[in-house]
């Protein structure tokens, strides 16, 4: 078995200290003692709702950017809940950019940055996606989303970190349109 090979680093020869679950041979058979939690219990602990927008917001000399989604997440598990908003960035240029979102509001009310997670690196000619999340990891409430969400979505130059190019994005809710401009 394996475990012999793994006496240097927890004694001469003494197993007692290794679990021999975690460790197999190639050739023994494992089985695992842990069930499979049904579907119904996995979809209780999470509840996602999410909206698909596919909406291109950019497409300069220097990036193309498209809204894909947004979606709230309750995740009852891990006792967290939050907002993701996602991108699919293309970096045109010869360097490296960044990607953040600055002044986001909703409805109307600034969001607090410290709610606020966002800064993707995109390589030289490469895509990334891009994801904006707010959540509250004091366990405080998120921003109530009812009828829009406005944000500013930059291009930063990762050497310099000046501003290359911004982007003004506005997903309003209440009617269904993902509207943008720039």
């Amino acid at each position: 078995m394996i475990v012999s090979h793994f006496s240097e680093f927890y004694g001469q020869g003494d197993s007692s200290f290794i679990d021999p679950t975690i460790f197999a041979d190639v050739n023994d058979e494992v089985e695992s003692t842990e069930k499979a939690a049904p579907a119904e219990q996995e979809a209780a602990q999470k509840e996602t709702d999410v909206i698909e927008v596919g909406k291109e917001v950019a497409n300069t000399a220097n990036m193309k950017a498209t809204l894909v989604s947004v979606e709230k997440v309750v995740d009852k598990e891990w006792d967290e809940e939050y907002i993701d908003v996602k991108y699919e960035v293309e970096n045109k240029l010869d360097k490296t950019i960044v990607i953040q979102a600055r002044e986001v509001s909703a409805d109307g009310k600034m969001v607090d940055d410290g709610l606020l997670d966002m800064s993707q690196e995109v390589a030289a000619g490469k895509k990334a996606d891009a994801v904006l999340r707010i959540q509250d990891y004091d366990g405080g409430e998120l921003p109530a989303i009812e009828k829009n969400l406005e944000m500013l979505l930059l291009a930063i130059d990762n050497d310099t970190y000046e501003d290359i190019e911004q982007h003004k994005v506005n997903v309003d809710f209440s009617n269904k349109k993902y509207l943008q401009t720039i």
